[in-house]
Formats: C-alpha cells, structure tokens, sequence
C-alpha cells in the first residue's frame, strides 16, 4: 500500500498495491478494499465471489505521465437470489476503459481545441475521443454548436454580418449553453467588432489554460519558486 499513491488517486475503496513505469507512462494494481456488494437484484450482501477478472483502465495523467488503471472486476455470487451480480464502480461506468472524470477531463480538452488534436496529445484514436462525445447527446450538441461558431469567427463577415450571425447562432445555443449565450449577448457589440481587424485575446486565454493544466497535473507545489520554475521550463521549452 502506498499511502501517497493513494491520496493522489483518490479513488473510493481503493488501495494501490503496485506499480510500474515505462516510458510515457505508468499502471497502478489497484486493490478494492470492501469485501462485498449488495446485490442489485434483491438487495442482499454477498461476499462470495464467483471470478475476477483485470480490466485496464485510462485514468487522469500524474506528474505529466499517463497512467492506466489495472482494475479487479468482480463477479458475486448471490445466495438469495442466485445470481451472479458484476460489482458496480462508482468511478468508471461498466464496459468502459476511460474513468468518469478522464472523459469529463478530455470533454474539457475538446471545448478548448478539437478532437484531433486532443488524440494527439493523449496518444488516443481520433474516434476514441469523438465516441466520449457521442455518449453525450448533450454533449455533441455542445460540440457542433461550437464548431458553429469557430465558423462564423473564421469566415470572412463585416461587423454588420458577423452580428447578424451570431444572433443567429444564439438561437440555437441558448437551449444547451445558456451560460455562454447569455454572456455572448450582453457583450455582443465588442465582439462583434472583433471583425474590424480579427485579433483576439487567445493567445493570453491559451497560456492562462495552459498553466491550469501543468498546475493541475502537478497536484500542488512546495514553494511559489518551484511552481515558477516548473511553469518557465514547459511554456519556454
């Protein structure tokens, strides 16, 4: 058991019990702590475990590596009902490689750039990342809106045009991303005038994100000269 692995995982009734790195990446064996389930059939507690098997499960990056999960899923046996019940993780959904908060976390990705170039940079299929959006009907929706208006922002309008386009677009997008709409809206000249000679803030907003992300995976620093440190090493780099 490593107690600062496992306070850097932060998974519910789990413990790691090993590990292993290679190059880009490493696996954690995880070991589920509780003993038994309630059956989701008739309620009752078994502890009777009829097999397990090991799944492999992508999970949030540490310290810039990716890591993968080496996951025991167990079968039960059900004396009550007599069933066979497969134990339910709170924290990845059943038939699934990617941990709940991995895909919240490549959703977040895609919103800031596009699916191809997240596969990119998480070593993952364009079409794994495209097919956590499709999961959500939400979510796409989400998506293609915003595709919509990357459009309108790369198309060659006048200020008069770019208006009348994003007013349009606000249509649609204030059923999904009220949010968003509303805050487009109640600033709508000044960007709008963001046609006059297409410059945008993005390059700051990009590094400001940037700095979230290496903040994030970094899971805290000792001192502001560490952190200062680490941030020049990967923007300058």
């Amino acid at each position: 058991m490593d107690f600062h692995l496992n306070s850097l995982l932060n998974l519910p009734n789990t413990t790691v019990f090993t590990c292993y790195k290679e190059v880009g990446f490493t696996v954690l064996y995880l070991q589920l702590i509780n003993e038994g389930i309630n059956c989701p059939n008739c309620q009752n507690y078994t502890d009777i475990i009829h097999q397990t098997s090991e799944t492999l499960i992508r999970d949030l990056s540490i310290f810039g590596a990716g890591v993968y999960l080496k996951v025991p899923r167990r079968k039960f046996y059900c004396n009550n009902c007599q069933k066979y019940p497969t134990e339910q993780l709170s924290w990845v959904e059943n038939k699934q490689r990617f941990t709940q908060r991995y895909q919240e976390y490549i959703y977040e990705r895609v919103k800031e750039s596009s699916c191809e170039q997240v596969s990119r940079m998480e070593d993952l299929s364009a079409d794994q990342v495209q097919r956590i959006f499709n999961r959500s009907p939400v979510l796409a929706i989400a998506h293609e809106l915003k595709e919509e208006l990357r459009h309108i922002y790369q198309s060659n309008l006048t200020v008069k045009g770019g208006l009348r386009a994003i007013k349009k677009w606000l249509i649609s997008a204030r059923i999904v991303l009220e949010y968003a709409a509303n805050t487009l809206e109640n600033h709508l000249p000044e960007i709008a005038d963001y046609f006059i000679s297409r410059t945008t803030s993005s390059v700051t907003e990009g590094i400001n994100t940037r700095i979230k992300l290496i903040l994030r995976q970094s899971y805290g620093f000792k001192s502001f000269n560490l952190m200062r440190e680490k941030l020049l090493a990967c923007l300058l780099k």
